[in-house]
C-alpha cells in the first residue's frame, strides 16, 4: 500500500470516527494500524451469519494473522460480536488468508474519490429545486420523515465540520446528504438519499455540487464517499467524476466470539 493509500484511508477514518464521536457518543479504539468504533447500539449483521454487533474495526497495512491476535486480545476481557472493514490494494490473497483464520467474506465495496480542481462543470439546478444547509430541529425532524431508517442526528447540528443538507422538489423534501470537513484534504460525503419517487430529477447531482462548493470553501482538495449497493451497481458516482479508490472488505468471524472466548 503506497503512502498516498494510506493517506486517503487515514482521512476517512478520521471523518468518520469525528462523525460517530458527535453523532453517537461512541468510542474511539486506537490499535496499532486498526481502528475500532464502540457504538452505544447495536446494528444487525444478517448475513452469512447472524447477530447482532456493536463493535466495528476498520484495518490497513497490517497482516491478517495480527489483526486476529490484536483484537482477540482486546476482547479478552470483554468479549462481544464485531465486524471487520479491511482495506487492501490486493484483495484476492489477503481474503484467503483471513478465510484461513476463521473469517466469512460477506461483500466487498470501495472507497471512491474526486479531485476538486477537475473543475467539473454543473448544470443549473432543475427547475423547481432547492438546496438548503439543515440548521434547525425542524429541518431535521423534515429529513427524518423522508429516510427514518437512517436518521439525521441533531447533534451534529452543534459541530462547524458536518454540514447537513435538504433538498425539496416543488416545495417537498425528497433527498438529503452530509458532508465532513474534520480533515484539512479531504472532504467525507455520507448519509446521501433520495426519496425514490424524485429520482432521476438530477437531484443527486445538484446535491453533490452543493457539497463540492462546500468542501472547497473548506480549503478540501478532494472528497471521499463509500457508495450503497444501489448507488454502486449503476455506477452513479462515476458520472460525477468519482473514482474508485481502495476495496473495503466486510467480514465477519465465522463463529461466535462470545462463545470461543467463554465456552
Amino acid at each position: 500500500m503506497n503512502e498516498q493509500d494510506q493517506h486517503r484511508i487515514q482521512a476517512f477514518l478520521q471523518s468518520i470516527t469525528y462523525k460517530y464521536q458527535i453523532e453517537n457518543n461512541a468510542k474511539i479504539i486506537k490499535l496499532p494500524h486498526i481502528t475500532g468504533i464502540q457504538f452505544p447500539g447495536k446494528s444487525q449483521q444478517p448475513w452469512p451469519r447472524r447477530f447482532y454487533y456493536s463493535l466495528e474495526f476498520y484495518v490497513y497495512d497490517i497482516s491478517p494473522a495480527e489483526v486476529k491476535a490484536q483484537i482477540s486480545d482486546y476482547l479478552r476481557l470483554n468479549p462481544q460480536e464485531y465486524v471487520i472493514n479491511v482495506f487492501s490494494s490486493n484483495m484476492s490473497p489477503v481474503l484467503t488468508a483471513y478465510r484461513n483464520l476463521g473469517f466469512l467474506h460477506a461483500w466487498t465495496n470501495t472507497l471512491m474519490e474526486y479531485k476538486l480542481s477537475t473543475g467539473k462543470k454543473h448544470r443549473p439546478f432543475p427547475e423547481g429545486l432547492e438546496i438548503n444547509q439543515i440548521k434547525t430541529i425542524e429541518d431535521v425532524s423534515a429529513v427524518n420523515a423522508l429516510d427514518p431508517d437512517y436518521p439525521t442526528s441533531a447533534l451534529s447540528l452543534r459541530s462547524e465540520n458536518i454540514h447537513n443538507y435538504m433538498a425539496a422538489y416543488q416545495n417537498e423534501v425528497c433527498a438529503k446528504s452530509q458532508i465532513i470537513t474534520e480533515h484539512p484534504k479531504y472532504g467525507y460525503i455520507a448519509d446521501m438519499f433520495t426519496h425514490a419517487n424524485y429520482r432521476r430529477k438530477r437531484i443527486s447531482a445538484s446535491l453533490l455540487h452543493t457539497m463540492h462548493k462546500k468542501a472547497r470553501e473548506k480549503q478540501s482538495e478532494y472528497t471521499l464517499l463509500v457508495p450503497s449497493k444501489m448507488t454502486r451497481d449503476i455506477e452513479l458516482y462515476q458520472r460525477y467524476g468519482y473514482q474508485e479508490a481502495q476495496p473495503i472488505a466486510f467480514l465477519v468471524p465465522a463463529k461466535s466470539p462470545v462463545e470461543l472466548l467463554n465456552p
